[in-house]
Formats: structure tokens, sequence, C-alpha cells
């Protein structure tokens, strides 16, 4: 048997899977320190990772986290996650585990606390050695700006070094593009991906499709209708989709059961009746009314009485930010007399022009903007309008990390290596952001240029 051949099958990633099998072979003795994936988005990065170290632990073979560093935002919250995670899969009950990760302030104080945490669990376990652990830090290049991302990788990467008892971890690098981090000189080992084509896509979405929805339909009879579906709704919204897989499953979830509930309600498929392009023309104007296309988040009823009163602000700057155009900044936030007795004098001009002669910028799709300018919003409302000042804490960027979690404040993948920051826009609509601006006492109107 070929030691380098994969143990695991994943479509169109064989190649893929050979090169992982030969980087990481515990079984071989072969677990390579640090190696670097990259491909464009949607392109089976993650999921392949994810089933084949699955596959090793579940043999025994390895330990596995998965770390997702765009929500972490900063290197000391990575930095905590994986000593923390760590901890849980060693399955170390240590009372002092949270002050232990507490003494780890940044890299330099890492590799201490890892030792650390490695001589405990030696000791619980009368020197015996647990097996390798592999670390997949997903999006590792989509840290604040100001976070280094490439000293990050570069410090773990060479971890094993500082001491024997480190070579048994494993720091996977999972990027869109590599030279984003800049660790050309690190000679990684690299797995490169490349795009699904659309063929290739659609066999994927097929596959999901028939292994989660049952049928009583004859399995071949089954794929033909989920592959006509496929190609009716993939070729509807291709301006859409893209090549981008994690757009489609949600809106073909929400679409699938208008196609398939009149199959099963009648037990076979019957042209004219229920079969896909009849369905698809009964309910054209449904579908063109991008119907599948609207986000959860935009068009529901949030409990808003759950959210805390700084989460309000954070959405509210957020809006303010995707719709205001930032030459009005000054105008619009100054803490300065001039700059606010300006802001009314522009207020009041702006009633008096009628709403025929211009569009206004609710109606307009939200326009990025930088975490920078976001937080220089927030502090001028928020100061303005609450007594207790806003601080810069870990707390707020948790705010910010939990609001892009529930993708209500989207990153966008800009993919620019050269050109600065990372850009955000606002994923809530004017109804919601209108409803926590009325419980929280803010007038928003005054600070919206329509």
């Amino acid at each position: 048997m070929d030691p380098t051949a994969s143990p695991v099958h994943c479509r169109f990633r064989s190649d893929q899977l050979d090169l992982l099998a030969a980087y990481a072979n515990p079984e071989y003795g072969s677990m390579a320190p640090s190696m670097l994936v990259e491909g464009p988005s949607s392109s089976g990065k993650t999921y392949t990772l994810r089933k084949y170290f699955e596959h090793l632990q579940r043999n025994g073979q390895i330990l596995f986290s998965e770390i997702q560093c765009e929500y972490c935002l900063t290197r000391k919250t990575i930095l905590h996650t994986i000593l923390r995670n760590l901890i849980n899969l060693l399955d170390i009950n240590v009372q002092q585990s949270a002050e232990m990760i507490g003494k780890c302030d940044g890299l330099g104080t890492f590799v201490e606390v890892l030792k650390q945490i490695e001589h405990i669990y030696i000791t619980m376990s009368e020197g015996i050695r647990h097996p390798p652990v592999v670390f997949v830090l997903d999006r590792v290049e989509r840290l604040l700006p100001n976070e280094n991302p490439s000293e990050l990788c570069t410090a773990l990467s060479r971890a094993h070094e500082q001491s024997p008892a480190l070579n048994l971890f494993t720091f996977v690098y999972v990027v869109n593009r590599s030279d984003s981090l800049n660790i050309q000189t690190l000679a990684l080992p690299t797995i490169a991906f490349t795009c699904y084509s659309i063929n290739q896509i659609k066999d994927i979405l097929l596959d999901r499709i028939a292994d989660s929805s049952p049928s009583f339909l004859p399995p071949l009879q089954f794929k033909s209708f989920a592959r006509q579906f496929l190609d009716i709704i993939l070729d509807t919204y291709t301006s859409y989709f893209g090549m981008d897989i994690g757009i489609m499953v949600p809106v073909l979830a929400k679409l699938w059961p208008i196609f398939i509930n009149p199959v099963n309600e009648l037990g076979r498929i019957e042209n004219g009746t229920n079969d896909v392009l009849t369905t698809f023309q009964r309910n054209k104007s449904l579908l063109q009314s991008e119907q599948g296309l609207l986000d959860d988040l935009a068009s529901a009823d949030i409990p808003s009485s759950d959210l805390p009163k700084k989460t309000k602000y954070i959405l509210i700057a957020a809006y303010l930010a995707s719709y205001d155009d930032p030459k009005y900044d000054l105008i619009l936030f100054s803490k300065q007399r001039e700059a606010r007795s300006n802001r009314k004098v522009r207020h009041s001009k702006k009633k008096s022009t009628k709403s025929s002669d211009q569009l206004s910028s609710r109606m307009l799709s939200p326009q990025a903007f930088t975490l920078e300018r976001l937080l220089a919003i927030l502090h001028a409302i928020y100061d303005e309008n609450c007594e207790e000042p806003l601080l810069n804490d870990v707390e707020l960027l948790s705010e910010l990390a939990t609001l892009s979690t529930l993708k209500s404040i989207m990153k966008l993948k800009l993919g620019d290596t050269i050109g600065g920051g990372t850009k955000w826009k606002c994923n809530v609509n004017w109804s919601v952001i209108k409803k926590f601006s009325d419980e929280v006492g803010f007038e928003i109107e005054n600070f919206l240029i329509d």
C-alpha cells in the first residue's frame, strides 16, 4: 500500500488529499510542523482538511482543532483559543486553567505556557505523551490590519525549535493567497487548491441534495430531477452566485421545497404538472423577485430586547458608515460647535428638497467602510448620547466579532494584499436599525444624507 495515499475521499480533490497524506501521516511518523493551504474561496480547502483530520482523529492517530481566525480579530485571541482548545483536547482538569491561559499576553509568552501545559499532561499521564495535535487556522490572513498575521504564522512555525516537548504540534494555515502572509522564506509545505468548474459544483451539490433530501422516487429518477433543478436555478442566479458554493447552498435550500414538495405529494413526476420546468414556469414571478436571495436577518423581526445597548449602537454606527458619504463625516459627527451648526443648517435645507429630485441613500446598496471609520462614528454618537464613556476594550472587539459571526456586519472578501485595511459593510435593513434607534433614544434621521 502506498503510504502517501489518502485514506479518505473528497470529490475532485484526490491530488490535494495525496499531498496532505504525505505531509501529515502519523502512522508512518510523518507530521510536518506547519503547512500552508492556499486557494480561492469555495474551493474546498477547509472541507477537505476537516474531513481528512477528523478521520485521523476518529482512528486515535491525532488530536484536531479548527479555529476560525476571521472571528478572533486579534493574535492574542487566537493564541488563547489554541491554549484553551489544547487543554480541552488533552482533557486536563486544571482549576487554574484560566489563570494559566491569562499568562499568555503575546507570542513571547505563548511557548512558555505551551510547555507548562505539556509538563502538566506528562506528569498526569506518568510520562506517556499524547498523539500529535493539529491546529487548522482558517482564514488567518483576515485578522485586523495591525495584527500582522505573517509574524504570527512565523512564530508558530518555529515553535517546535524552542523545545523537544513541542514537536507534536502541527499548525496549518488556510489562506486565499499565500503572498498575503509574506512567509515565502519559511519554505513551508504548500497545498494549492483551484476553483471548481461549474459542472463539478453541480455534481457536489447533487450529492448534497441526494444525501439530505429523502424521496419516494427511484434513485436515478430523483437524481435526474435534482440535476434539472440545479441547472435551472444556477443558470438563473449565475450573476449573483459566481462560483461561491457558500452562497449557493442556503439559496438552494430555500428553493428546493418549492420543486420537490409537489412531487412528493403526488408520488411521481408528471410532465406538465410537477416536472422541474413546469414548476419553474408556475413560480417564475416568485423566483424573479429574488425571494431565495433575501437575507433572514434583514427581513426578520429581531427581538431587540436581547441585545445590549452597546451592540445596538455598533449596528447603528455600521449603518451610518454604510449609507453616509465619508466626505460628510466632519459635518455629521464632529464635536466642534461650527460643524454641529453646519449639520443643523444642512439638515434643514435637506428637508425642503423635494423627494422626487433625488434618490434616498437608504434605497442604495450599502457601501464598504473601514473598521477605523466605524469606531470613530461609534465613539461620536455614543459619547454624545450616553453618559458613560465607550472604551476600545476586549468587550467591544468581542461584540464586533459576535456581530460578524451573525452576519450583521459582513467582512468583504476583497483580496487586496497591497491596498490596505479590511473593508466591512452593514447587513441589517432600515426598519431594524430604526427600531434600535428608537429604543436607545437616538435620532438617526439627523445623521443621514438623503
